[in-house]
């Protein structure tokens, strides 16, 4: 499962096993260097909006070198809003939970997320629950349960 198709017992299959394994292990230092360092009394809102402002002067050098922006008509517009608007909320959260919660407790966001961006994927853009999913979902609240529960 971990490895693909074709992969498993093949050349170069534990790089791939190490790469992969590289990603929970970044999140969970990331978590932990933010709640020791983030800045004290600073507001959600001021640190969403600095790292979409520099997320997006980090994109500038490959927005220039592909030709600049295009013109969206006015269902471009609509949806650039639309995002803007869901991706600055949805930063403002995640701070919030960042400042407020323990990194363990805070891992658990990006599972959280991932449940929601499939219910989000139902209702907008009519797609169809599969029985992965659903599984899926399962695990993910069977492991914040898990997380969350308190010892006897």
């Amino acid at each position: 499962l971990v490895l693909g198709r074709g992969m498993a017992g093949g050349s170069g299959s534990a790089w791939w096993l190490a790469l992969a394994l590289c990603t929970p292990i970044s999140i969970a230092a990331g978590n932990v260097y933010r709640k020791l360092r983030m800045p004290k009394g600073a507001p959600a809102s001021l640190l969403a909006g600095g790292m979409l402002l520099g997320g997006a002067l980090a994109l500038l050098p490959l927005l220039v070198a592909n030709g600049g922006l295009t013109r969206p008509g006015m269902a471009g517009w609509t949806v650039i809003l639309a995002q803007c608007v869901f991706t600055s909320l949805g930063y403002r959260v995640y701070f919030h939970f960042q400042r407020v919660a323990d990194p363990v407790y805070f891992s658990q966001f990006g599972y959280v997320v991932s449940a929601t961006g499939v219910l989000s994927g139902l209702l907008f853009f009519n797609e169809h629950l599969t029985l992965p999913m659903l599984l899926a979902i399962g695990v993910i609240l069977a492991g914040i349960a898990m997380v969350n529960a308190r010892a006897p």
